[in-house]
C-alpha cells in the first residue's frame, strides 16, 4: 500500500485532481513552507502531543496534518483540533 506522501505526490501531479479538491471539497495543497507557517500560526501559544506535519489546507485557514503516530487531523481557524483518520498509514 502506498504511503500518505506518495499520494500526495500523485495529487500534485495531477491539475485537474487539484482542481477539483479545491472545488468540491475546498482542500488545497500549498507548498510546505506556506503550510509550515499557517500550522504555526495556528498553535501560537497552545500545546501539543505529536509531531505535526501539514500536507494541506481549506480556504478558511485550517491546515490538515499528519502525526507522528499515524494520524490524520484537522485544525481549524478557530481553535478547534480533531481526528479525521485513525490511521493515514
Amino acid at each position: 500500500m502506498e504511503n500518505v506522501q506518495q499520494f500526495i505526490d500523485r495529487i500534485k501531479a495531477d491539475s485537474y485532481m487539484q482542481h477539483y479538491l479545491s472545488a468540491e471539497c475546498d482542500f488545497d495543497l500549498e507548498d510546505d513552507k506556506q503550510l509550515e507557517d499557517d500550522l504555526y500560526y495556528l498553535l501560537d501559544g497552545g500545546k501539543c502531543e505529536f509531531k505535526l506535519t501539514p500536507f494541506g489546507c481549506d480556504g478558511s485557514g485550517g491546515v490538515y496534518v499528519l502525526t507522528d503516530d499515524g494520524r490524520a487531523g484537522y485544525i481549524d481557524s478557530e481553535g478547534s483540533a480533531g481526528f479525521a483518520a485513525m490511521s493515514a498509514r
